[in-house]
């Protein structure tokens, strides 16, 4: 129960600093990647100045990347709050995407009423790289538990 709880927690906090993000205007998001990739020192190694909008790798800007970021944490914490309202590991892993989709869905919605963002396919699809590929390993790594746990349990001698 406590852990419930605290994982709706960590959840419903990614929830909100998402909606903060996506609730800034063009102007203050595009002011917040720079700021970011100049504490990173990304201008140094990338060569070049005002990276939230210049395409990098696959023609990717860096903003795109941070939606893939931000939405990989939102995985895993959806992957864990998942973990207390089911056991089995299939319904786990598709509660867990549906979530992610859904809320994905309604951000780049809500970012259509803010001024100069707006819905964009590619932002839902690095959303998805983002929370698909760490629910993948959450699962993965949860499976590889599991299965030492039990060959655990097996391998002990009956009294």
């Amino acid at each position: 129960m406590k852990r419930g709880i605290i994982c709706f927690g960590m959840m419903f906090l990614s929830m909100v600093v998402i909606f903060m993000l996506s609730h800034q205007s063009g102007a203050g998001s595009i002011a917040l990647t720079e700021r970011i990739a100049s504490i990173l020192d990304i201008e140094k190694m990338a060569g070049y100045k005002n990276l939230s909008t210049r395409p990098l790798f696959l023609g990717l800007s860096l903003r795109s990347y941070g939606h893939a970021v931000l939405y990989a944490g939102f995985g895993v914490v959806v992957f864990l709050f998942c973990g207390g309202l089911t056991k089995k590991q299939h319904t786990r892993i598709l509660l867990s995407i549906l979530i992610c989709l859904i809320f994905s869905l309604l951000d780049e919605f809500h970012q259509t009423f803010v001024p100069g963002r707006d819905c964009e396919l590619k932002d839902l699809i690095m959303d998805a790289v983002g929370y698909l590929s760490t629910i993948l390993i959450c699962a993965f790594v949860h499976g590889l538990r599991y299965l030492q746990f039990y060959m655990n349990k097996r391998e002990q001698p009956v009294s």
